[in-house]
């Protein structure tokens, strides 16, 4: 799970920093891209991103749809409904470990050790260790609503957009809450901190990622809206520093500073060859 990672690299960092231990250190992070072009690629960036920046990595692969990473794995769903795994660092050589057949291409997302991802009105839980033969070994109703993007904030929540106006709200294993936006918007990508989470709008009213305050009830309202202009966003990540990375299907990747207001403007924009439609940060 990447919030789980992050709050262990930063845990790690603060007894470094308390201890004087000078033998620990930060892994650096990584942003991985799915590319769902024609060819296919995962494409790896070392960060910091700058307006130059070009892949460390170009890793050829059939259709990479959306992404998820824990501290050792790589997910990555294909458009036929798989989930392929991948062993971190990947290389020039990389291939699966292991390939889950699964009900969807949502987004897998890696939380306390299971791997989550949205099935037919339910969310798949996958246990470890992970085979061309794992099945779920339990799921989470979803009250009809089948998930297609997921993300977990750093308590272990989960939260849900259907490819259209509703989020919904995971936990302890259970849907708690369902936010039904104006019909016009569609959700997308999200991601997540303790306090906020990033919604992508893909194709509303405007082209928006819509920032709305924890815990989410069912009649929130974004707290704030960062506009796109003209370009639809498709997915949306954070590392470690609480930066925002956007992600579009003609290319741009959009990086974001905080402290996040409704007059945000990205402080960096990446021009790559991709179709984005997946992103995660890792190490």
């Amino acid at each position: 799970m990447r919030w789980a990672s992050l709050a262990a690299i930063a845990a790690c960092a603060a007894v470094a920093a308390c201890s004087g231990n000078s033998d620990i250190t930060t892994p650096p992070e990584h942003l991985y891209v799915g590319d769902d072009g024609l060819p296919a690629f995962l494409r790896v960036y070392a960060l910091p991103l700058s307006a130059t920046s070009t892949p460390i990595l170009t890793l050829p692969m059939d259709k990479p749809f959306l992404l998820g990473v824990s501290s050792n794995t790589l997910a990555v769903t294909g458009l036929t409904g798989n989930v392929r795994l991948l062993s971190l660092p990947v290389t020039s050589s990389s291939s699966p470990f292991a390939v889950i057949s699964s009900e969807s291409n949502g987004t897998p997302v890696f939380s306390h050790g299971l791997l989550y991802q949205g099935g037919s009105s339910s969310i798949n839980v996958y246990t470890p260790p992970f085979s061309n033969s794992t099945v779920p070994s339990s799921s989470i109703p979803t009250l009809g609503l089948t998930p297609s993007d997921l993300t977990v904030d750093p308590n272990g929540n989960l939260y849900l957009t259907t490819g259209d106006n509703t989020i919904g709200v995971v936990t302890g294993a259970t849907l708690t809450t369902i936010l039904t936006a104006p019909a016009s918007m569609t959700f997308r990508g999200m991601a997540a901190t303790a306090t906020r989470l990033f919604a992508c709008g893909f194709n509303g009213p405007a082209n928006d990622v819509f920032v709305y305050a924890l815990p989410l009830t069912a009649t929130a309202t974004p707290a704030i809206t960062i506009d796109l202009g003209d370009t639809a966003p498709e997915s949306c990540v954070l590392d470690s520093s609480g930066n925002l990375y956007v992600g579009t299907p003609d290319g741009k990747i959009f990086v974001f500073a905080p402290p996040f207001s409704s007059g945000s403007a990205p402080v960096l924009t990446l021009a790559t060859p991709a179709i984005v439609f997946g992103m995660a940060i890792g190490p």
